[in-house]
C-alpha cells in the first residue's frame, strides 16, 4: 500500500501553495515538483517560479522591504536549492540557462550574508543549495562560476554539524477543508499549527532523497537505510535526477544486499556517466556505469546476526514512531513503485 503521508503530501505539492503560505514554502513547493519530475523536458515558467523571480532584490536576495533578515536568508537558501532542483528535475537547457543570472545573484547574496545570521542548520541547507546551484552551473559551461560556487559550497558545508539528517517535519496535523486553508490536505503543520503545503513539500524531498540522493560526482542508493530496514526491499524508477532518469532496487541474499541500477540521460545534454554509491549498505562500493548490478558486501550493522528476512512493502519494521506504511512503505512508493506506466511523473517499477 501507498504510504498516507506520501499520498497526502504528493497531493499537497500537486495543489500547490495558497495566498497565506510563504515565499519559503513557494521555493519548496517548486523544487519538490522538479524532485518528481514535473518539469522534465519544459521551461519551468509556471506561476510558482514567477512569484519567487518578482520578489527578487536587485542584490540577489529573495524577500520584501523590512522583513526580518533570518527569514529572508531562509527565503534565498529554498530559492537557491529550488532553481538548482529545476536543473536536476530535467527543465530544458534553454529555460536552465535563463535561470543562470537570478541564481547566480541569490547564491553570492547568501554567501555574504550568512556568518552574521546562520543556525548550524542554516549552514546545512545553504552548503546543500549552493552544491545544487554548482553542479548546475558546471553543466551549463560556466565552469568559473560552477567552480565559485562549489568553494562556497565546501566552506559552508565545513562550518555545518556533521550529523546524519533525519525528517524534521512537525507533528500530522487532521485533514482539513481545501478552501478554508488555501489548500493544504493537512499531512504536517507549521509552527502555529496550521497545515503547512512547505512542510509536505520538505517531506516529498526528504523521502526522494532518502532513496536516491545527487552527490556532486554521482547518486547515493538508499543513503536513509537503517538496520532496522534490514531485508526489505526496494525497487524504484524514472526518478529525476542531475544525470538522468535513474532507477535503483535493492533485494536481499540473506544478510547482504544486492544493488541493480540504471541512468538513462536526459536529452540534449553531455553529462557525465554518474558515480554510484551506498554509503549506508556498504561504504566500500562504487560504480560508474550507466547500467549494472552487485552483490554488496553485509552491511556493518548486521554482521553476527543471523536469519535476515527479506521483506516488501507493507511488512512491519517500519521506523520506530511511523505507522505502518507511512515511512519505509512511502520510500518504497517514492517513484510510484507498481505503476504500469513507464511515463507516470511519480515513475515505475525498475526491473
Amino acid at each position: 500500500m501507498l504510504g498516507q503521508a506520501w499520498t497526502r503530501s504528493v497531493a499537497d505539492v500537486l495543489i500547490g501553495p495558497g495566498a497565506h503560505d510563504s515565499l519559503t514554502d513557494c521555493a519548496h513547493v517548486v523544487r519538490a515538483r522538479a524532485r518528481l519530475g514535473l518539469v522534465a523536458g519544459r521551461d519551468a515558467n509556471d506561476d510558482t517560479v514567477a512569484v519567487l523571480l518578482d520578489e527578487q532584490q536587485r542584490s540577489g536576495e529573495i524577500g520584501r522591504r523590512g522583513q526580518d533578515r533570518a527569514a529572508v536568508i531562509d527565503q534565498t537558501t529554498a530559492f537557491v536549492a529550488a532553481l538548482g532542483a529545476l536543473w536536476v528535475g530535467g527543465v530544458n537547457t534553454t529555460a536552465a540557462e535563463s535561470l543562470l543570472l537570478p541564481l547566480a545573484k541569490a547564491a553570492t547574496w547568501l554567501d555574504r550574508h550568512l556568518d552574521e545570521h546562520a543556525a548550524p542548520a542554516s549552514l546545512a541547507a545553504a552548503a546543500d543549495a549552493l552544491r545544487s546551484a554548482a553542479d548546475m552551473a558546471g553543466d551549463l559551461d560556466q565552469p568559473d562560476l560552477g567552480a565559485d560556487l562549489a568553494r562556497r559550497a565546501q566552506r559552508r558545508g565545513d562550518a555545518a554539524p556533521r550529523t546524519r539528517r533525519r525528517w524534521a517535519g512537525r507533528s500530522e496535523v487532521d485533514p482539513v477543508d481545501l478552501l478554508g486553508l488555501g489548500g493544504a490536505l493537512g499531512v504536517w503543520a507549521n509552527g502555529d499549527g496550521r497545515p503547512s503545503v512547505g512542510w509536505s513539500a520538505r517531506f516529498v524531498t526528504s523521502v526522494l532523497d532518502g532513496v536516491l540522493a545527487t552527490r556532486p560526482d554521482g547518486l547515493a542508493v538508499w543513503g536513509d537505510w537503517t538496520d532496522a530496514e534490514a531485508g526489505r526491499t526496494l525497487d524504484v524508477a524514472n526518478i529525476p535526477t542531475r544525470f538522468g532518469r535513474a532507477g535503483v532496487a535493492v533485494r536481499w541474499h540473506g544478510s547482504r544486499p544486492a544493488v541493480l541500477f540504471e541512468v538513462s540521460p536526459w536529452p540534449g545534454r553531455t553529462v557525465a556517466v554518474p558515480l554510484w554509491s551506498a554509503p549506508m549498505l556498504d561504504p566500500s562500493w562504487t560504480a560508474r556505469d550507466a547500467r549494472g548490478e552487485t552483490l554488496l558486501a553485509e552491511p556493518a550493522p548486521l554482521r553476527g546476526r543471523r536469519g535476515v528476512k527479506a521483506r516488501r512493502e507493507g511488512d512491519a519494521g517500519d521506523r520506530p514512531g511511523e505507522a505502518p506504511g507511512d515511512g519505509a512503505a512511502a520510500r518504497d512508493a517514492a517513484a510510484g513503485a507498481g505503476s504500469d506506466s513507464p511515463d507516470d511523473a511519480l515513475g515505475g517499477s525498475f526491473s
